[in-house]
């Protein structure tokens, strides 16, 4: 959660909250700002991706399920 908070206090400009304000947050608040921060921080990767004309390439053998795909693809972006 030490992250989490260091994440939002730095990343949400006037998000002034001290360590123990934020552990008082209740769980749905904190999970719902650390998710949309999360997805803004995504879509910015992404923008400088393509500014950088960078592109994701994932190789994905034949015969592996859909699901086993999503998965891949997934563990793929974490890594960068």
């Amino acid at each position: 959660m030490l992250e989490d908070y260091f994440l939002l206090v730095r990343r949400i400009h006037g998000l002034s909250l001290s360590p123990s304000d934020f552990w008082e947050l209740d769980t749905f608040t904190t999970q719902k700002l650390l998710s949309m921060e999360l997805e803004i921080i995504q879509k910015e990767q992404e923008e400088y991706d393509k500014m950088n004309n960078k592109t994701v390439y994932v190789e994905q053998p034949e015969g592996n399920s859909d699901e086993m795909n999503d998965i891949v693809e997934m563990m793929s972006e974490d890594i960068e």
